[in-house]
């Protein structure tokens, strides 16, 4: 069998030889041009052969063709070397997916690509996240040059999501679609951050998210949505219209469209309230009154509760002049909580105008 150790291996000193020399054989890259092996063996020559071979022999064959192509920047396989060498949940074929990917984009696309592969602190997130099957090479490309418009925190935060195997498609595919901003992620962040006690399930674009024959769908269709799934006890506020000389006058008080308290009290005055959750006072209620649920753990940890966390939607009154901008933090309970329900504790608190004084 002829000897397919390229020249540069040859080019070492001894002992670096017989290293190179043998861990490229090892390597099982008997189907590559010699274009190819010239690119394996240089990356011997300049890292640990052992560890390159490891990698190569990890790849199948078009993963090494991809890796190994004479039109993949040596720069770029370098670094996709380090992501794997450095991070043990980064696979070698991630690595060839992410060379196939990059491959895949122009020229303004791999500029993007290149300033993440570069950052050590970024590499491995976005190599599992090229070698993501489910993840689109111009998706990753839109996401990566969003995120690299962010601050070192929120990049951080960033890339914590791409790390999650179960929410990194679904973060990508949000992230890059064109409608979203940098500011709706960093928005989108400080909800996640603000729920870390809850897990995170999936996020969708508000327009997808919305239902199809709402009248007034209730999220921005402009805006990411955070599904999140409840993991302890937890409270939640309401505003609602209270009918004080009926016989049940918090009979609206249940209800899945609540907010957090902090949403409510810092607003300067009731209209305010309205205008953030976009409620429409000639349309549904009054909304004269605030109240509060509050959920005990164990209810929690025996029913799967899910909540929709959003920015809401502009709402035009069909019945009046009446129309609100949104743009507040809403949180829509996915499951009917209802008053008799052990650990769940429906209770009003104050006048609307007097809470927010």
């Amino acid at each position: 069998m002829a000897d397919k150790t390229p020249q540069k291996v040859y080019d070492l000193n001894t002992k670096q030889r017989k290293l190179s020399a043998r861990y490229f054989r090892d390597a099982d890259l008997g189907g590559r041009s010699p274009s190819e092996l010239e690119a394996a063996g240089k990356l011997m020559a300049e890292n640990n052969p052992k560890q390159v071979s490891r990698m190569l022999r990890r790849m199948d064959d078009s993963g090494q063709q991809a890796f190994l192509g004479p039109d993949m920047d040596p720069a770029v396989r370098r670094n996709l070397y380090d992501g794997w060498k450095a991070d043990r949940l980064v696979s070698a074929e991630d690595a060839a997916a992410s060379a196939r990917k990059y491959k895949d984009v122009d020229a303004n696309g791999r500029r993007v690509l290149d300033d993440v592969l570069t950052d050590p602190d970024a590499r491995s997130a976005w190599i599992r996240t090229l070698g993501d099957d489910a993840v689109q090479a111009d998706d990753a490309v839109a996401s990566a040059r969003k995120y690299g418009d962010l601050d070192s925190t929120k990049r951080s935060q960033f890339r914590e999501l791409l790390a999650d195997d179960d929410l990194r498609d679904s973060w990508v595919s949000v992230t890059a679609d064109r409608e979203i901003t940098t500011a709706d992620i960093e928005i989108t962040i400080g909800r996640v951050e603000t729920n870390s006690q809850h897990s995170v399930s999936n996020f969708k674009i508000g327009r997808n998210a919305n239902p199809e024959d709402a009248a007034h769908p209730p999220h921005d269709p402009d805006s990411i949505v955070v599904e999140m799934k409840l993991e302890e006890g937890d409270e939640f506020w309401r505003v609602y219209e209270r009918k004080s000389q009926t016989s049940n006058p918090d009979e609206n008080l249940a209800g899945g469209f609540v907010a957090r308290r902090s949403t409510l009290q810092s607003a300067e005055t009731p209209e305010q309230v309205l205008d953030r959750l976009a409620l429409l006072r000639s349309e549904w209620q009054e909304y004269n009154y605030v109240g509060k649920v509050e959920l005990t753990d164990e209810f929690v940890e025996n029913n799967q509760i899910r909540v929709q966390v959003s920015t809401t939607r502009r709402q035009a009154s069909d019945v009046s002049d009446e129309v609100r901008p949104g743009g507040g933090t809403q949180y829509l309970l996915q499951d009917d909580l209802q008053p008799t329900d052990q650990g769940v504790n429906w209770e009003p608190v104050d006048d609307l105008g007097d809470f927010v004084d």
